[in-house]
């Protein structure tokens, strides 16, 4: 819980050392401050430093931050922020994270300023390749370190060396096998991967859809289609809303432009390995790209494959179930793909793989089903009106993976059907009505008995339209 929103004032000092000169952003419980280092005031060093105040009286998220911080004082790259210092002032009821302050202007002011507010192929090029030293630097620590927010606006070009400098690490993480993240909540738009999205696993994949999309919105002016609509559309209308680069700009060569679509993937297992192998396919002839996981003969094979599939899925739990086998695995890969087609690397660094067995048709024939209780209840936030309200099941009824009961929330109740899966993946659907259209709830049963997700209106196809946002429920005695 944020204990105040307002910020210091203008020649507050902490700890007799930093003088607050003004703020330089602010977004949630956080604020960034434009501050002297009066200890530096007669050295020949460049005394400013950025200062960001955690306001929260939140132990967890307090812990958290200085995790963070103490991860992060540890790297030295030169297109990453240096950290100087982690406290906390208990008179401001704050944590702080001292570092560098990086001057210029980001890159998504910058792409609006351009003709047709996009680079060339070579300005991209250029401008990003020391985000990808830098990724790549993040992803080679022990353990590796995910970003999980990288954007344009993310990305800094410096005054006066005119140098890429990744900045924001909010919601940086270390990577750890079988760790499960939410992060739904610091997902933006456009730029977050599917697995963002709920209680889903994420890794090194997820930072590489995230550069793709960066490239992607940089090359052709336009904000790539949201992942979660994206996995949405790919069901109900059996395409890709996502058009490829090429076709938004001529003069993008198809290679890039086929690159960009296989590291913006809604499988994870079907993205590229590494940020090295994606950075490669773009900067590269196309005879270079051919890569060492997979042929693009065999990406297109795979697409086509899936299409075949979904068509064949006639009824109504069947398209929800494959929804969330792409939102929570990405395992369709290894469904309609022979296993050879999978880097081995995958198997060691993947969070998915260690944890459970990816839900092929034998395993979901054979391994049990979650047990559901007969209620639950919880929060229900909606993300496209700012709000919080409450939501509850009541008198569930499980056969197999066959879920029923009744649905109350955002000022609606009605039955619901659903399915849930060997694999722990729960899917729901709330029936249209008159005046609403269905609800779509898709999400995860954990370990400790509680079911997290994400949800959406639907329209009469099945896209995801409307309200959106996330849910999060507690069995009920």
């Amino acid at each position: 819980m944020i204990a105040s929103s307002r910020p210091l004032v203008a020649g507050t000092t902490l700890r007799e050392r930093y003088e607050i000169e003004r703020v330089l952003g602010n977004g949630g419980s956080s604020i960034v401050y434009l501050a002297r280092d009066l200890a530096k005031e007669n050295s020949e060093e460049d005394n400013y430093v950025a200062l960001k105040e955690l306001h929260t009286d939140n132990r967890q998220e307090q812990r958290h931050f200085a995790f963070e911080g103490r991860v992060l004082k540890k790297l030295k790259h030169l297109s990453l922020p240096r950290i100087y210092d982690v406290y906390e002032d208990e008179e401001q009821q704050s944590s702080f994270l001292v570092m560098e302050y990086i001057e210029g202007s980001n890159l998504e002011t910058l792409r609006r300023q351009q003709p047709d507010q996009r680079f060339t192929l070579d300005e991209v090029l250029r401008l990003m390749q020391p985000i990808i030293d830098a990724t790549i630097y993040l992803h080679h620590q022990q353990p590796a370190i995910i970003h999980r927010d990288i954007k344009p606006s993310n990305i800094i070009i410096m005054t006066h060396q005119q140098r890429a400098v990744l900045i924001d690490f909010g919601i940086a993480k270390e990577f750890e096998v079988d760790a499960t993240t939410s992060a739904l909540r610091h997902c933006t738009p456009g730029y977050g991967a599917p697995e963002q999205y709920g209680n889903l696993s994420t890794d090194v994949h997820t930072d590489i859809y995230a550069l793709a999309a960066t490239c992607y919105c940089l090359l052709t002016g336009s904000l790539p289609v949201d992942a979660f609509e994206r996995a949405a559309t790919i069901v109900s209308k059996r395409i890709d809303p996502l058009k490829p680069a090429h076709t938004l700009v001529p003069e993008i060569p198809p290679h890039v432009s086929q690159a960009l679509e296989r590291a913006m993937e809604i499988s994870m297992e079907e993205r590229f390995d590494s940020v090295e192998d994606f950075w490669s396919a773009i900067s590269q002839t196309p005879e270079a790209t051919t890569g060492r996981k997979k042929t693009p003969g065999t990406v297109q094979a795979a697409r086509k494959q899936r299409r075949r599939r979904i068509i064949q899925l006639t009824t109504v739990s069947a398209v929800i179930l494959l929804l969330g086998i792409i939102l929570a695995v990405g395992s369709m890969a290894n469904a309609f793909q022979s296993p050879q087609s999978v880097h081995p690397t995958v198997a060691a660094q993947s969070t998915h793989t260690a944890a459970k067995p990816h839900p092929t048709a034998t395993a979901s024939a054979t391994a049990p089903y979650p047990h559901l209780t007969t209620a639950y209840r919880g929060t229900l936030s909606n993300l496209s009106k700012q709000a919080t309200g409450t939501m509850t099941l009541t008198n569930v009824q499980q056969q197999q993976q066959q879920i029923s009961g009744h649905f109350t929330g955002i000022n609606r109740a009605g039955n619901f059907t659903g399915v849930v899966d060997a694999s722990n993946h729960i899917l729901i659907t709330i029936s249209a009505s008159a005046q609403q259209p269905p609800l779509f709830f898709e999400g995860v049963v954990r370990s400790d008995g509680n079911l997290v997700g994400d949800y959406c209106n639907q329209d009469g196809a099945g896209q995801c339209v409307g309200n959106y946002g996330l849910w999060s429920l507690s069995p009920t005695p």
